[in-house]
């Protein structure tokens, strides 16, 4: 699956986008197919450390 990963607080230049594993759930959790996500602007604080 693709995966948007961030290693360090930074500006949007740091985010990369990787291929990762399938999790697999455990017993009692779910494994959710998403066709799109969404951010808001505290995101992008939290990203960039402030």
């Amino acid at each position: 699956m693709r995966v948007i990963t961030q290693s360090t607080v930074g500006d949007p230049s740091l985010l990369e986008l990787i291929e990762a594993p399938r999790p697999e759930p455990s017993y009692g959790q779910l494994l959710i197919k998403t066709g799109a996500i969404g951010l808001n602007p505290v995101d992008a604080t939290v990203r960039s450390g402030a």
